[in-house]
């Protein structure tokens, strides 16, 4: 699965290349010989701006990019490439792990069915299902799960549908929030400290971080 994270250090490499030529042109020591390609102060200027505008297309490219096909929201309607998009969808939580091969019955299924949505689970916290875990740790990221999350949003793609895919269960099922509250306390979490989750740092910190992952 090709991440957004891959252009974006290609962005920061051309910044940090274009500041080293800045520094080499500011940071000449007296009566050393100029080794640097010689111009007008205006041609540097047309250049640095010439390169400005080019990050600036860089970014404005890299945005475009991570938003085409995904669906968005304007007020109470959801688009998808500037159309107005409906969906009809099922709620498949266990292909996470399961084989390829249901995972591809399962979606030959739902387009049979005339659905364009699937909703599938994106966690399983603190333990193994069937040999599978994305998160057995906090900041412990298996590539059993993630490996297998990538087929099913390869599949998906294949079969022109789209995913829901939340990323902690609010009950216990998979570990869920109280899991990442026991990995805090140590011990299994009363009704009370079920709120942990939303407000304590230390594991808002692990789900950003997972999410991030992700």
């Amino acid at each position: 699965m090709i991440r957004k994270r891959n252009i974006f250090f290609l962005v920061i490499i051309s910044i940090l290349f274009s500041f080293q030529i800045i520094s080499a042109q500011e940071n000449i020591i007296p009566g050393e010989v100029d080794t640097q390609p010689s111009g007008t102060a205006t041609d540097h200027f047309i250049s640095a701006q010439a390169a400005k505008e080019s990050l600036i297309a860089i970014n404005q490219s890299i945005e475009q990019a991570s938003q085409l096909n995904f669906v968005s929201a304007n007020g109470t309607a959801l688009f998808l490439n500037g159309q107005e998009y409906k969906f009809s969808f099922a709620n498949q939580y266990y292909l996470f792990y399961k084989s390829q091969t249901m995972v591809d019955e399962i979606f030959s299924d739902a387009q049979g069915l005339g659905l364009n949505v699937l909703r599938t689970w994106g966690f399983c916290d603190g333990m193994f299902k069937d040999g599978v875990s994305f998160q057995p740790n906090p900041g412990v990221y298996d590539e059993s799960g993630f490996s297998k999350m990538e087929y099913i949003i390869y599949k998906a793609s294949q079969s022109n549908m789209k995913l829901i895919i939340p990323f902690v269960n609010n009950w216990d099922d998979f570990g869920g929030i109280n899991q990442y509250v026991k990995w805090l306390t140590g011990t299994t979490p009363s009704i009370s400290e079920h709120g942990l989750f939303f407000t304590d740092s230390t594991i808002k910190g692990w789900y950003k971080n997972y999410v991030d992952f992700f």
